[in-house]
């Protein structure tokens, strides 16, 4: 089973602050926390949230994991403990219970008792209030309606049902919230929320359709509501539902709007959904882009992007396909105002940076690098980039570089890597930053199957499985004569020795039939020599000025097959 999104998220990022914020946010003071039943793992004893707060008791949820360093810090503080004991059953007070819960879901009962790689110790041992276990299924029921995205996460839960997060207390500050009837939030009645949102953000004609994930947070159930589609502050579609939905139960709506206004294309919309008697209206709204890419639009060739232009990741001329694109993608060049990032080229760059443990479901995500004339004369189209990752945990996170042809209905795939072979170093168990150039991989693809088209859109389309950062920088498309790959099966890899004279001897794995040129640093071809089905060859460079050479083979359907470089000193 797949670890959960608050695996990465606690190990990896311990706060968001991204464009979708509604996304990702705990839930709000006044939320009716759900019923649900554990069993202690002391004494396998059955506890039911709903009967604690039906005999009027408050009750502390302390939602955790064991691989959860700041989890572990608090827990070995005995802070619950301390207030099980002044406030717990036999106490003069008696006014709270307390319920600790593991919830990766993936855990194992070994592991609670500190054996194990993904634990921290033993997290049983001594703790006098309820702690349980549970399942995955369970885990993930609560971690959805519990809208958990860190660990740890506290929650206080008054008898009257609402939720507060209360964060992680020591015992004194504990004791003086509940020593006496703390203050609970007033119930959110009504609250309608846009949990969130699917569907595609770009196309030739501005017309687009998604789906609104519309979750009921209030006590009340939610029976009727209308879905505003804005563009800057005109209301460019209005619908209204008949409905039915309890507390947090979803209901899927598709909207589909046009994207012409007059004669200008929508740059942005808004998807306000609109309650009656909504008490909270910080999740009724949602900002994206929407693009339109038709042949207006197109860039020519030769094509090239470094993202080093780029201050903001909503001022890009880069723009993504879905809207889930939106909380993976960024763009980056240091972390907490410190460069962070060094390119291929081993000096400071400025990159598109993947992040999928922010994707708030398993899930592919598509973005668009550009949309090109690929009118070529030259015999082919080659794409290349460079791309940085690394695994953890085992993660199978896959990408993706890929070309549509009909205005992003249907997507190609042109070259493929997943889990460890994406990765182009070892595991990192924690945030990977590509520091030196050794960290980068160079791919050159042979796109010639696409030449000549009008509105041709590449991209990049990602897998998450919540792993770690990857990175995408130097984007380049253009005619050439003679393409590069990286494909292993068409290189017919060859071994340069040196000879006492200062000669140099190639030896192929097999017979080759082709070119072999020698350039210079800067590119200029200072030897060509015709190669027939030879094993072997001699090459005399006393006529070379000293220097860096590099000497390359091209088969006879102009792909490089090998590169290598060569000093020549005299």
């Amino acid at each position: 089973m797949r670890p959960t999104i608050q695996k990465k998220i606690a190990l990896l990022l311990l706060s968001i602050c991204i464009s979708v914020q509604i996304l990702y946010a705990q839930l709000s003071p006044g939320s009716k926390a759900t019923d649900f039943t554990v069993v202690a793992m002391q004494d396998s004893s059955v506890t039911r949230l709903y009967d604690l707060l039906d005999a009027g008791k408050f009750v502390v949820l302390d939602f955790f994991a064991t691989w959860c360093q700041p989890c572990w810090e608090y827990h070995n503080k005995h802070h619950l403990n301390a207030l099980y004991q002044s406030n717990g059953p036999g106490s003069d007070i008696d006014n709270t219970r307390i319920l600790g819960i593991e919830l990766d879901g993936t855990t194992d009962d070994n592991q609670m008792y500190g054996i194990g790689p993904s634990t921290f110790g033993n997290w049983v041992k001594g703790i006098i209030y309820p702690i349980a276990n549970v399942e995955y299924e369970l885990a993930e029921n609560i971690n959805y309606l519990y809208d958990i995205y860190y660990f740890p996460t506290v929650y206080l839960v008054c008898p009257d049902r609402t939720v507060r997060e209360i964060g992680q207390l020591d015992s004194i500050a504990l004791r003086q919230l509940l020593v006496s009837d703390p203050e609970c939030s007033p119930k959110l009645l009504n609250d309608g929320a846009i949990k969130h949102i699917d569907g595609n953000l770009v196309s030739c004609d501005g017309s687009v359709d998604f789906q609104l994930s519309i979750q009921n947070k209030g006590f009340e159930p939610i029976t009727s509501y209308e879905v505003a589609i804005k563009n800057d502050q005109d209301i460019i579609l209005k619908k209204s539902f008949t409905d039915y939905i309890i507390t947090y139960d979803t209901s899927i709506q598709t909207v589909s709007i046009s994207g012409n206004i007059g004669n200008d294309p929508i740059d942005s919309i808004t998807v306000a959904l609109i309650v009656p008697n909504d008490t909270l209206h910080t999740n009724d709204n949602l900002k994206f882009p929407v693009k339109i890419l038709d042949e207006s639009t197109v860039k020519s060739l030769p094509y090239y992007e470094n993202f080093d232009a780029y201050t903001d990741y909503s001022q890009t001329k880069i723009v993504s396909s879905d809207i889930k694109s939106l909380t993976i993608m960024d763009f980056i060049d240091g972390v907490d105002g410190e460069f962070k990032v060094i390119g291929a080229n081993g000096k400071h760059t400025k990159a598109l940076i993947i992040r999928p443990y922010y994707a708030y479901e398993d899930t592919e995500t598509t973005h668009v690098f550009c949309n090109l004339n690929s009118n070529t004369s030259a015999q082919f189209l080659q794409f290349d980039f460079d791309y940085a990752s690394s695994q953890v945990f085992g993660n199978e996170d896959k990408m993706e570089m890929v070309y549509s042809t009909d205005c992003g209905k249907t997507w190609v795939p042109v070259w493929s890597k997943q889990g460890n072979e994406l990765a182009t170093v070892g595991q990192s168990f924690s945030d990977f930053y590509p520091n030196s150039a050794s960290k980068w991989k160079h791919v050159n693809v042979d796109l010639s199957a696409v030449k000549n088209f009008n509105n041709l859109w590449l991209g990049c389309k990602f897998y998450t499985d919540y792993g770690n950062h990857a990175f995408i920088d130097n984007i380049s498309l253009k005619g050439t004569d003679v393409v590069a790959v990286s494909d292993a099966s068409k290189v017919n890899q060859f071994t340069i020795n040196t000879l006492p004279s200062g000669e140099y001897t190639l030896m192929w794995q097999s017979p080759f039939t082709g070119k072999l040129t020698i350039t210079s640093i800067t590119g200029s071809v200072v030897f060509e020599q015709n190669i027939q089905q030879q094993n072997q060859l001699t090459l005399n460079t006393i006529n070379l000025p000293s220097g860096l050479y590099i000497i390359s083979t091209i088969n006879k359907n102009s792909y490089i097959n090998n590169s290598n470089k060569i000093i020549i000193g005299k």
